[in-house]
């Protein structure tokens, strides 16, 4: 062996506990070389097991049927026993080496579909199968009756009990079934022995197609032989046999995921090249899985991370780097004594390092393979503390060992780099007494520092510019802006410590003009040595800075996610009603339910094109959203919105429109009449308008618009009197000899000559609606709805007699023929509603009427009469040929998303006009904001008061398109599912929870991964300042025993050595302290935004509000504290315990 490997050896034994620092710095180093590969690998595994639940359980399994017919086998069990044999052996070769993850191949066979001929009383029972799966029995529980058996010359089966009980079947009953359609089939039965249930409806055996089947395709389960024996009853009917995966996903490290998709991949292709050589006729295999796809996105996904967490975990490495530097400089510089008495001996400078290489060469070499193995214990115990997964499987790959090895070459040659300057120092100097530290690094006195800060300062332009992580808008990170943080930290911590030996400076010089020498003295020692304690209160300084940064990282991003949860939903519970459902009882069971605190009713209409003005907005058509509020809905928007007059005024209460009805009004009545164009023979053909009652009492509907106390509506449909036109029609037909009269509309109105007759009460039709168990109603309106074709030209509606009824029958006529309008008034003839002349039905009334034109075969026509309507803005109905004048504009008031107005050269103020289809709204500009509950930026959106909006629609008769919400505010936000489960699930399009959304951000590995490592180099931080302070404690302490021995000589007590060691130590602290903060709020203020925008997905809506968490910001600088207070306690023990004597001692031990 030579002398210089014997040499070292000797000397790591017998000397290693001073070289322990040395030891730890470079087992750090090698630890975070391979914690770069695990931690990625973990975070993916986290990410994977979370990401799992939230697939189709089928896609992540494997699904193989083919089929084979019975009645070509002479032993149809035994040709499926050969098939299955060499297609499982096939499976459990290629992915028997993944380990757990394969959990089993479960065979599996199922007959035809089977008609139940007898043994269910059900009607019309819907067909059956009969089949069989491998490993049923460790998977389901009998809940009824007994494990089905081959005793016997009987088939019986088992049954699940949702099928049981939808086919009302039990323990004993007999099955008769039989394969209709074939010759060869026969009726059988089929004996239930028992009903079974899922033991874990969770477990991957029960994918889709689920093995116990539906109640609308029931299966029936038995053994393998019993369902051999059935095939003789239906022996010409194909079996389909198959197989199905039994895949653990959560058992399977991340790293072994691209060998298993290329196992995958190849796997249908290698099995049916296999069947091929079986003899055996069978049809082509079918396999279903969707594994590939899944892994493939999920690997894509992943590589995102390897950039920002490279970049992080380099930060980390250059911090414990930076530690080596420190450490070994300090741990040479102590070994001064050592290297002169070589050099002194005879012994070169290159033996000198040849020896120091080979004994730092063995520390690498040991920390390179144990490395490993320690980061992967510390990561399978700290991933399930923050994460909650239970444990997670980790592999120790090959690139693990190589991030491992290369990051120990790094440190090898940072510790021979930090040897050299003793190398070069003249013996004289080795006992350190003639030198004085520097009072700057190396890198500083090439004002490397600066160029790093001014690089960073160019990312941090270009990150709060563009509060984004990237330089193209894409989610896709910018390297360049990532690494802004790690140069900022560094560059910003080492020019501010240019000023620390001036600070140190101006402290001792104030400290020597005052009384007492410990001020002194501990002053005089920083600023003597203010390289060493400048590196150590640089290292936690950055320390602090990087646990400053991380606290409120992680508060900033949880505190954004909640608010992104409650910024989708509006409130705690977002409900989006089915078009079908009855939007008022609804909206009344939620206001009854306990645990709801409040009620928003929101209607949301889609547009189709939100480009209004084209000649100012982008070219093309681009969709948007007008959104219609209520008041209650305002206090979750002022969360996003400073300003108190954002919003819109409302409307004013509505209440009051209409007609009042009288006190106990049980019903209202209304004589109405439609008169159409008619050919009437005077001798010659002239065109008349004529009555027409059919049209009401059989095409048409008649709903009465009523309001209640609180303004809501509700149409009542109002039925005709039809007594006396049934009679005058039977009378008619009965009268007719030689031709009988069709009182349908005509067909074609051109091809014949149209009958008039004197209908019963001139052709008018009393109608009656009666009126909700309401006290105080007032009559809204009148639609018409009118079906079927009718003759072109023009038409006349005409409408009296109103009347209220009380409940005891007594009418009282109604004065309420003024103050009518109609809400579609551009689609009748001018001047819309005008008393007519006609006789009325009952004497001294006055009549209503309006005129409409149609076309020809018109299918559908609708009118809207309102009572004491106000007009509280403008629409335009189908397309005006007329310019409105600027005065006769009414808007009404919207706020509008920024980008609707930067879309359309908007501001506040501005009247614009909306399209909807076959009208259009004018809308004011009142506000505009950036921010709305479930509106986003890159949607053009409006905003509008619901009342607004219905009342305008209500106008017009538009429905179309709305989709109704409700936004809950609940007392306990828990409490959402349940709330949710006690409504009708057919009333319930969707539902959006917060917490729903939270947990979408449960499976965000990127701010996990980013949060976890800041967290680690906080933590590898201190500890690396505590030690790299525990180790100049020492060595400082023993270079300065001569210092200790005369003070105590002179009379200074140890009580005072200690302060001296605690105010020098103080300086460093205080100094870290104030530095560390200072970095890390700005780094919080100017470079947090933008990096946890591209942490959350590129975007954050709404946008991060800077939080930090004082607890447990106070909790981690106690840490700190706590380590210093105890080096000081440490070390103010040693000196307590020293003596003149002891001193004299200690320097020859």
């Amino acid at each position: 062996m030579p002398w210089s490997l014997k040499y070292a050896l000797r000397r790591l034994f017998a000397k290693w506990q001073s070289l322990a620092t040395m030891i730890v710095g470079v087992l750090l180093a090698a630890i975070v070389g391979s914690n770069a590969p695990l931690y990625t690998s973990a975070i993916a595994q986290v990410g994977w097991q979370q990401a799992l639940p939230d697939q189709n359980p089928a896609d992540l399994q494997m699904y193989i049927r083919t089929g084979i017919a019975p009645i070509d086998f002479e032993d149809f069990g035994a040709a499926w026993s050969e098939l299955d044999s060499v297609v499982t052996a096939e499976a459990e070769s290629i992915f028997a080496p993944f380990g757990d993850w394969f959990g089993g191949w479960i065979s599996w066979a199922e007959m035809a579909d089977h008609a139940i001929i007898a043994g269910v009383s059900r009607p019309r029972p819907p067909e059956i199968r009969l089949a069989y799966y491998d490993d049923l029995r460790d998977y389901i529980e009998v809940t009824e009756g007994e494990w089905v058996s081959d005793e016997g010359n009987t088939v019986s089966a088992l049954i699940s009990e949702a099928n049981a009980e939808f086919l009302g079947i039990s323990v004993g009953d007999v099955l008769t079934l039989q394969q209709q359609g074939w010759d060869t089939s026969l009726v059988f039965d089929v004996h239930i022995v028992g009903i079974i249930t899922p033991k874990d409806t969770d477990s991957p055996y029960w994918f889709a197609p689920n093995p116990l089947g539906s109640p609308s395709a029931p299966i029936l389960l038995t053994t393998a032989n019993n369902l051999v024996a059935a095939t003789q009853f239906t022996p010409t009917p194909t079996v389909q046999i198959g197989w199905r995966s039994l895949f653990w996903h959560g058992r399977l490290p991340y790293t072994s995921l691209p060998e298993l998709k290329h196992v995958l991949d190849n796997f249908e292709p290698t099995l049916r090249r296999t069947l091929e050589s079986v003899d055996l006729p069978f049809g082509p295999p079918v396999f279903t899985t969707g594994i590939s796809p899944i892994i493939e996105g999920y690997i894509a996904d992943v590589d995102l991370l390897n950039i920002p967490f490279g970049l992080l975990l380099l930060q980390l490495g250059v911090l414990v780097i930076f530690f080596l530097f420190i450490i070994t400089a300090l741990a040479w510089r102590a070994a001064r004594r050592e290297v002169a008495l070589l050099q002194s001996r005879g012994a070169q400078n290159q033996q000198v390092l040849r020896l120091h290489a080979l004994e730092t060469f063995i520390i690498c070499a040991i920390a390179a393979l144990v490395a490993p193995f320690i980061t992967r214990t510390v990561l399978a115990v700290l991933i399930p503390l923050l994460t909650g997964i239970e444990s997670i499987p980790l592999d120790v790959t090959p690139t693990v060992f190589g991030y491992s090895v290369g990051t120990s070459i790094i440190a090898w040659v940072v510790l021979l780099l930090t040897l050299l300057p003793v190398l070069q120092l003249p013996l004289i100097a080795a006992g350190g007494s003639a030198t004085r530290s520097r009072t700057r690094t190396w890198w500083q006195r090439y004002y490397l520092d600066w160029v790093l800060l001014i690089i960073g300062l160019v990312a941090l332009v270009q990150l709060t510019q563009s509060q984004s992580l990237t330089t193209s808008g894409t989610t896709q990170s910018d390297p360049l802006l990532l690494i802004a943080p790690a140069l900022l930290f560094v560059a910003f911590s080492s020019v501010l410590l240019r000023f620390f030996p001036f600070l140190v400076r101006l402290i001792s010089g104030y400290a020597q003009r005052r009384r007492g020498a410990v001020g002194v003295l501990a002053s005089w020692q920083v600023s003597r040595e203010p390289l060493q304690y400048g590196q150590i209160t640089f290292l936690l300084a950055l320390a602090i800075g990087i646990g400053w940064f991380a606290i409120s990282y992680q508060a900033t991003l949880t505190n954004n996610q909640q608010e992104q949860a409650m910024y989708r939903t509006g409130s705690d519970v977002r409900i989006e009603v089915a078009p079908t459902a009855d939007v008022i009882t609804l909206e009344q069971t939620l206001r009854e339910n306990e645990v709801i605190e409040s009620v928003s009713e929101i209607t949301r209409v889609l547009l189709r094109n939100v480009s209004i003005n084209r000649s100012a907005g982008r070219g093309g058509r681009e969709a948007g959203e007008l959104l219609a509020v209520d008041t209650t809905a305002l206090q979750s928007a002022q969360t996003w919105n400073s300003a108190s007059d954002w919003f819109p005024p409302p409307l004013a209460d509505d209440s009051e429109y209409g007609k009042p009805l009288p006190d106990n009004t049980a019903a209202v009545g209304v004589w109405l009449r439609i008169d159409t164009q008619q050919w009437i023979n005077f001798g010659q053909f002239t065109v008349e308008n004529y009555p027409q009652p059919y049209i009401l009492s059989e095409l048409g509907t008649v709903l009465l618009k009523l309001r209640n106390a609180d303004g809501n509506l509700v149409d009542i449909e109002m039925t005709p009197d039809r007594a006396a036109l049934d009679t005058f029609v039977e009378e008619l037909e009965a009268s007719q000899e030689e031709e009988s009269q069709d009182f349908q509309p005509p067909t074609n109105p051109d091809d014949f000559e149209p009958r008039v007759f004197d209908y019963p009460n001139e052709g008018w039709l009393y109608f009656e609606a009666a009126l909700p168990d309401i006290s105080s109603w007032r009559i809204a309106g009148l639609t018409f709805l009118l079906r079927d074709q009718f003759p072109g030209g023009i038409s006349e509606t005409l409408i009296s007699g109103w009347q209220a009824i009380d409940a005891e029958g007594q009418s009282i006529p109604l004065d309420i023929y003024a103050g009518w309008d109609l809400g579609n008034e551009t689609s009748v003839v001018p001047p819309g509603i005008f008393i007519s002349e006609e006789a009325p039905p009952i004497d001294d009334t006055p009549i209503m009427a309006f005129q409409w034109p149609t076309p020809d075969n018109s299918s559908f026509i609708s009118f809207f009469l309102w009572a004491d309507y106000p007009e509280i803005g403008t629409i335009e109905v189908g397309s005006p040929t007329t310019v409105l004048e600027e005065d006769d504009i009414i808007g009404i008031p919207v706020t509008i998303g920024r980008s609707f107005a930067e879309l359309n050269d908007l501001s506040v103020g501005q009247r614009f006009r909306l399209s909807l289809g076959s009208f259009a709204l004018w809308l004011e500009v009142h506000s505009i904001v950036d921010l709305f509950p479930t509106l986003y930026p890159e949607t053009p959106y409006i905003i509008i008061d619901r009342d607004s909006l219905l009342y305008q629609f209500e106008r017009i008769g538009y429905r179309e398109g709305l989709q109704e919400e409700f936004w809950l505010t609940l007392y306990d936000p828990a409490q959402a599912e349940e709330v949710v489960s006690s409504l009708p699930s057919d009333t319930i399009a969707n539902v959006t929870t917060v917490e729903s959304v939270r947990s979408q951000f449960d499976t965000d590995i990127t701010s996990l991964g980013v949060i976890g490592l800041l967290y680690l180099s906080f933590l590898i931080g201190v500890t690396l300042s505590l030690i790299s302070l525990i180790t100049y404690l020492n060595l400082s302490a023993q270079a300065r025993l001569s210092q200790f021995r005369v003070l105590l000589a002179m009379g200074m007590p140890s009580t005072q050595l200690t302060l001296m060691l605690i105010l020098e130590q103080m300086l460093v602290l205080i100094t870290a302290l104030i530095l560390g903060a200072l970095i890390g709020q700005f780094m919080v203020s100017q470079v947090l935004p933008p990096l946890a925008v591209s942490a959350a997905g590129g975007s954050a809506v709404p946008p991060f509000r800077v939080q930090t968490d004082v607890v447990l910001l106070a909790q981690y600088l106690l840490v700190i504290v706590a380590g210093i207070v105890l080096v000081l306690v440490l070390q103010a023990i040693w000196l307590r315990g020293l003596s003149l004597g002891s001193n004299q001692r200690y320097e020859e031990e």
